[in-house]
């Protein structure tokens, strides 16, 4: 039997069918096996500004989400994606391997697409790398980061990976954002066990507890399946640290909103 997506949000997302909901009509969803809160991506604002638009209606979505489709995959694509995953967690009281933002993954594309561009290649043969937050939180691996299988340093300039990294913490745009969303959400319904980046609950791994980052994970059936721990030098580690203490800045603006 064919596995049911729902978007929620103003539309749906590209190469994918399934029912759309709007924002407001959140509280009754129809059943589904993969849940998308995708919102509107054309919205503006800092990280505070979106939190106050988005968080009501993610909570209402999560809840009802998990009270008709228990056993769905949540994907939370609206920002700030980090803490709207966590608060959408907590509201639909689902595992943590269930709930997935997109923040990470769209950050990549959109790096990709920078990278190509500063090169002359399609974007599709660069891969790039980041964890961590959005904005100056974006944590950007740029020795892992290739473009057709060669080090990217092998082909830009440092004066140029740092430009690259500076235009990346701009922040996904709306394209990149539903984007992502599309591809974990083709990935779980279609059961296909990938290697990606996303937003998803640590207990411990990285040395941060009780936050949603990016950072990598495979993807199974249903959900992500586990963490990849990088071997993070001095710096990725302290600037991904600094990206948790971010987190929970805006993570005391869920305690208090509870």
């Amino acid at each position: 039997m064919p596995k049911r997506l729902l978007v929620v949000g103003s539309t749906g997302l590209p190469g994918l069918e399934g029912d759309v909901l709007p924002c407001d009509r959140a509280s009754t969803p129809p059943p589904c096996d993969v849940a998308v809160l995708l919102g509107d991506p054309e919205r503006r604002g800092d990280h505070e500004e979106l939190l106050g638009r988005n968080l009501g209606w993610v909570r209402a979505a999560a809840a009802a989400v998990a009270r008709t489709s228990p056993d769905c995959a949540l994907i939370v694509a609206a920002r700030p994606v980090n803490t709207l995953a966590l608060a959408a967690l907590q509201a639909g009281r689902l595992r943590r391997e269930k709930v997935l933002g997109v923040a990470g993954l769209a950050d990549e594309l959109r790096l990709s697409g920078l990278v190509g561009k500063a090169l002359g290649v399609d974007a599709g043969d660069v891969r790039a790398a980041v964890l961590g937050g959005c904005g100056e939180s974006l944590v950007a691996l740029p020795r892992l980061w290739s473009v057709g299988g060669i080090p990217a340093g092998e082909l830009l300039s440092c004066q140029d990976i740092e430009g690259l990294r500076r235009a990346a913490c701009a922040g996904a745009g709306p394209d990149e954002l539903a984007a992502a969303a599309a591809l974990l959400a083709g990935a779980l319904l279609g059961g296909a066990r990938r290697l990606c980046t996303a937003s998803v609950l640590l207990e411990g791994e990285y040395g941060v507890d009780g936050l949603c980052l990016a950072v990598p994970v495979v993807l199974g059936p249903g959900g992500w399946e586990r963490i990849v721990q990088l071997n993070l030098n001095v710096a990725e580690r302290a600037a991904l640290l600094k990206a948790a203490a971010a987190g929970r800045a805006l993570r005391e603006t869920l305690e208090v909103s509870q």
